[in-house]
């Protein structure tokens, strides 16, 4: 199947095969693939059309297969997070566990949906993770260096911590100025089941600003914590003054016999 590789394996232990003999030839996990990154990509926060998946190695893992906590090496130019993208396997054990700024977040990929699904992972370079001991069965994963193609420097965890932080701060500074009420318009359009969905209904740049204000919000303390809502807002305009319909919700502006009103009664919580 290939060489295994010449390590210290109390450190790390599986098969590999270099990208180099390996050939996908199936178009339709091509155009899968091509959208599972243009999700990661909003997952992580990078913005459109900003990274490449580039094949680093089929990964094997047997019983007793395993990696030891690491941080991953920039394998080429640009490179900055993981994607591993596993194939349908029957095992148990081998999750993968992520930490980084005193947070774990575990990946159970011996899941009941891994025998016939195509499950992924991914994470900032910079992140520390292990993967644990595979206690039976075998699973096998592909690896994918996640590279920048933008001309401005590709992010990392770090960076978006801070960040984090930052807006963490303002946020307390505009529930001050605003008496805790403020919101923003969305830049796509969204129907009502949809947004039923929470965050995950949300697209491009919607997701990063609900991504970020809802971490934001967690840094802050209990009882400061911001609450966070998506709202579907119709403005309402009678020149006779009357009006109808409304919700619990409303802003209204009576001018020169004009009335205007905004209300919603559509409201999903988001954080």
């Amino acid at each position: 199947m290939g060489e295994k590789t010449v390590v210290d394996e109390n450190i790390r232990k599986s098969w590999e095969i270099d990208p180099k003999r390996i050939t996908l030839k199936n178009p339709r996990f091509q155009s899968a693939l091509k959208a599972l990154v243009l999700k990661v990509q909003q997952e992580l926060g990078c913005g459109n059309n900003n990274i490449r998946a580039d094949l680093y190695k089929l990964l094997l893992y047997e019983v007793g297969g395993h990696f030891k906590p690491h941080k991953d090496s920039e394998k080429q130019d640009g490179m900055f997070a993981t994607l591993i993208v596993q194939l349908p396997s029957i095992f148990s054990g081998n999750q993968l566990i992520v930490r980084h700024g005193g947070k774990t977040h575990t990946v159970d990929f011996g899941c009941d949906d891994a025998e016939f699904s195509i499950l992924y992972a991914a994470h900032y370079a910079d992140c520390e993770h292990e993967v644990t001991p595979l206690i039976e069965g075998h699973r096998l994963a592909l690896i994918y260096n996640l590279v920048w193609t933008a001309p401005s420097e590709p992010p990392n965890l770090d960076q978006n911590a801070k960040m984090v932080q930052k807006l963490s701060t303002l946020l307390k500074e505009v529930e001050r100025e605003h008496d805790n009420v403020y919101g923003w318009s969305l830049e796509h359009q969204y129907s009502t089941s949809s947004l039923a969905n929470g965050m995950a209904a949300l697209k491009g740049k919607d997701r990063q600003i609900a991504r970020s204000l809802s971490a934001a919000s967690e840094e802050m303390n209990p009882n400061e914590q911001t609450s966070f809502y998506l709202m579907k807002l119709e403005r309402h305009l009678n020149e006779s003054g009357d009006h109808c319909g409304g919700g619990y919700y409303g802003r209204s502006d009576y001018s020169d016999g004009e009335f205007e009103g905004w209300y919603t009664n559509i409201v999903f919580t988001f954080g």
